[in-house]
């Protein structure tokens, strides 16, 4: 029994995607963490992460928002995937709701094109404080999202709001006495 195990955990540690270390956005004051695996290509600017795996068929982009600028972070969104050769059905928009990792998560999907043939576009937009969107744009094929379905399940698991450390809420606390 106790082999059997140690194999199961063994196979488990080789089917899971190898990860790099955490990516927070922004790099300074970070209010969202994020890991991708080893293989993919991360760009990780202050404000936002541009990740595409190793094949390049699933393409990630996240990046800080201001909760009053969500109507311009759609109108960006799309701008960014015209540039990027991504060409949306509107007609397909749906909505959807969600919470992962206590982050509420708003999102719209359309089905799309991009110059590899049809795709799957994502953006969400997950409520990480008061004032503090994260937006996500993802786009990929149906057969990518097959292939790297263990990566992506990963990815969305690793997802979660950075909360301030405790040295932060002393010196807040001490400045307020003084």
């Amino acid at each position: 029994m106790k082999h059997v195990v140690l194999s199961l955990g063994m196979l488990g540690a080789l089917l899971s995607p190898v990860f790099a270390e955490d990516y927070t956005i922004p790099k300074e004051d970070p209010i969202f963490s994020i890991s991708f695996p080893d293989k993919w290509s991360v760009t990780h600017e202050d404000e936002s992460i541009d990740a595409v795996t190793a094949d390049e068929s699933i393409q990630l982009y996240a990046q800080t928002d201001d909760a009053d600028t969500i109507e311009n972070s759609v109108e960006e969104a799309i701008d960014y995937l015209t540039e990027a050769g991504v060409k949306i059905d509107e007609k397909s928009q749906k909505t959807n709701e969600g919470e992962v990792n206590g982050i509420k998560i708003q999102g719209m999907n359309w089905d799309g094109t991009d110059e590899d043939g049809p795709c799957r576009v994502s953006l969400s937009f997950m409520n990480v404080g008061a004032e503090e969107v994260i937006t996500l744009l993802y786009w990929g094929s149906a057969e990518a999202e097959k292939t790297h379905s263990k990566e992506l399940e990963s990815i969305i698991a690793s997802m979660k709001p950075v909360k301030a450390d405790d040295s932060d809420a002393d010196e807040a606390d001490d400045e307020e006495e003084e």
